[in-house]
């Protein structure tokens, strides 16, 4: 027994293959999912996509002016605009999904850090009191360079986000768009080559520390320069806690992750794909490499 993966560059000819009985399963853009509606499953990929706020810029380093930010995002309409409204928005850092202590982590220690749709006033007060510190007139004082992959589906997320940003708060956002593995690259501490850039991750293992072990202040993953004694001291702190101790420890270090508004969460990934009819047994996880092929089969 074993599997046959095959690469295909375009979304459109990967369905074709699939229609054509030529794959027994395939992956859907969120650009063709909604044309089989009823017709895919869905996972969550473990993926949690976010403007990275680069901390060592001068706006940037106000935290009332990354909370203007959060706030004056309508994830909601995000995602619905760039995604067809299939991923899932996000209103906190972790995946829910992950291991709590007894249960799922987002069951346990349920969080909205900002609403769905934003808060317009809550968006302009954190504006107001930025732009007193930074010693601003106007908020079109700011423009900020925002970094994106070379893909139409990251130039239609960073239209969507600059959009909103420019009419809700006046900020200018200038889209840079570069290969793949130049973005990669540029994800290391002190690297000034961009303001804000889209970026995500997914978790090495189910539990909310393989997200938030990135943003300890010495962490060589560290490329928003996040600096928080709190933060820190919850982090230790898990290390040398167990069971609900532990897990209150990571929960507080997220909290004050969003509170200090250090990055913008945007969204969850959920991935909508098809299996033939004669396969049985696929599963998906949002850990490792997602689709689990030891039990699967195909009939016939």
């Amino acid at each position: 027994d074993g599997v046959e993966v095959l690469t295909v560059a375009e979304s459109n000819t990967q369905v074709s293959m699939f229609d054509a009985g030529e794959l027994d399963m395939v992956s859907l853009s969120t650009d063709l999912a909604p044309q089989y509606e009823g017709k895919y499953l869905e996972y969550y990929d473990g993926g949690n996509d976010y403007a990275a706020f680069n901390h060592n810029n001068k706006y940037l380093a106000n935290q009332n002016l990354r909370l203007a930010m959060n706030y004056a995002i309508n994830r909601e309409e995000y995602i619905l605009l760039s995604h067809s409204g299939l991923y899932e928005a996000n209103q906190r850092y972790v995946l829910p999904q992950v291991h709590g202590v007894n249960g799922e982590y987002g069951t346990e220690y349920p969080l909205e850090a900002y609403p769905l749709q934003g808060d317009m006033t809550k968006a302009k007060d954190y504006l107001d009191q930025a732009l007193s510190e930074l010693g601003l007139s106007s908020p079109s004082d700011i423009t900020l360079k925002l970094v994106v992959s070379d893909t139409e589906a990251a130039k239609k997320e960073a239209e969507v986000l600059a959009n909103q940003w420019k009419t809700n708060l006046g900020i200018n956002i200038d889209i840079n768009m570069v290969p793949y593995k130049t973005k990669n690259a540029m994800l290391t501490p002190d690297n000034n080559e961009y303001d804000i850039i889209m970026s995500g991750w997914a978790p090495d293992y189910s539990d909310p520390y393989s997200y938030l072990e990135l943003w300890i202040g010495n962490s060589s993953y560290n490329y928003l320069n996040y600096h928080s004694d709190a933060y820190d001291k919850f982090m230790e702190d898990s290390k040398t806690t167990t069971g609900e101790e532990r897990m209150e420890n990571l929960f507080n270090a997220e909290k004050t992750l969003l509170e200090d508004g250090a990055l913008a969460p945007l969204q969850l990934r959920k991935i909508q794909y098809m299996v033939g009819e004669n396969v049985t047994g696929l599963e998906a996880y949002f850990v490792g490499l997602n689709f689990n092929y030891m039990y699967a089969d195909i009939a016939g």
